[in-house]
């Protein structure tokens, strides 16, 4: 299905832009706010509306609130984590120094392969008495 057959102007889809209908049905304007505004006329002004919003939603996260997206984040996490078997179970201690604490903590995780990543860590400042 084509909507527009005629390539009538072009500009970015940013988060400014809106589509703003007019009283007359087949009347929009998309405004990109930055300046440049086209109004244009059409009978399916209400399907480019409805497509436009809909790719918004879609880029922007969907409908979801802040909370919902939160949550849904954490569930992702947890699918991969046990997903991961026993790795995600596993403790890996790593000694580091406190007074070089960039350099020994490179060192100190060089060797990690993707799998180590997700392991649960047990830092250990050398020299340094800790409590477990």
């Amino acid at each position: 299905m084509r909507i527009l057959t005629k390539k009538l102007h072009c500009f970015k889809v940013c988060p400014s832009t809106k589509i703003i209908l007019h009283n007359d049905p087949n009347v929009f304007t998309i405004d990109n706010g930055c300046g440049t505004c086209i109004t244009m006329s059409s009978k399916s002004r209400e399907l480019i509306a409805a497509t436009y919003h809909q790719f918004r939603a879609d880029i922007s996260g969907g409908s979801m609130c802040f909370t919902e997206k939160q949550r849904n984040f954490y569930d992702q996490l947890k699918k991969h984590h046990f997903g991961a078997g026993d790795n995600c179970n596993t403790i890996v201690q790593i000694c580091i120094s406190r007074q070089h604490l960039l350099e020994t903590a490179i060192e100190a995780t060089r060797s990690f392969k993707k799998e180590d990543w997700i392991k649960h860590f047990k830092v250990i400042f050398s020299g340094e008495e800790g409590t477990s």
